[in-house]
């Protein structure tokens, strides 16, 4: 909205894998006509304020190329402001933003780890989305296998728990996107046997 104000002549199409964003959001007051089938180019932000073109009339087709909807956002005595209840639902809906859009798409979880693990995760936060991408791990013979053909400092290096002292595992806080928490929870990874509640020791 601040960038469409800013730059009056700029049109804008919000759109996303679910279709309008902006028709989405105000789906409980913008005209019935209107519907995904053929809502296409006809919703656009212009001037801070959101434009829907008026209902095609026989014999004019239901959909709009982008150009041709353009030109109709564009005309001089055009009046294709949407109603004050569909401005402000908008408005409602971006109430805080962006900020509340950063709290509400990320989650919070406890993990436990290796110290030097989690100094990484602290010191680089960006490292949680490439371990969830790297998961579910290789068999544990696999991992064996691998460890082997690590050379010098680099194979005795640890990533994991095993072996180590009490001082040596903290619990931290990971802040992940929900998207990336979903995806965790269904790979179903089973907690390693040391994890479990008969052997793990608060």
């Amino acid at each position: 909205q601040r960038l469409s104000r800013a730059l009056p002549e700029a049109a804008c199409r919000i759109v996303d894998a679910d279709g309008e964003l902006l028709l989405i959001e105000a789906a409980l007051v913008v005209p019935r006509w209107l519907s995904p089938a053929n809502s296409e180019n006809k919703c656009w932000l212009r001037g801070g304020l959101v434009h829907l073109l008026p209902r095609p009339r026989p014999p004019e087709p239901d959909q709009l190329s982008r150009a041709d909807a353009l030109k109709r956002l564009r005309a001089p005595h055009g009046t294709t402001a949407a109603k004050d209840k569909v401005q402000q639902a908008i408005k409602s809906r971006l109430a805080g933003y962006p900020h509340k859009a950063f709290e509400l798409s990320h989650h919070t979880a406890r993990a436990v780890m290796p110290t030097l693990v989690a100094r990484l995760f602290v010191q680089y936060p960006q490292l949680v989305s490439v371990a969830v991408d790297h998961l579910p791990l290789p068999s544990s013979n696999e991992l064996s296998r691998l460890r082997q053909e690590l050379k010098g400092d680099d194979g005795g290096v640890r990533l994991d728990c095993h072996g180590l002292q009490g001082h040596e595992i903290v619990c931290i806080g990971i802040r992940l996107t929900r998207c990336q928490y979903a995806r965790l929870m269904g790979l179903g990874c089973e907690l390693p046997h040391r994890f479990s509640q008969k052997h793990w020791k608060t």
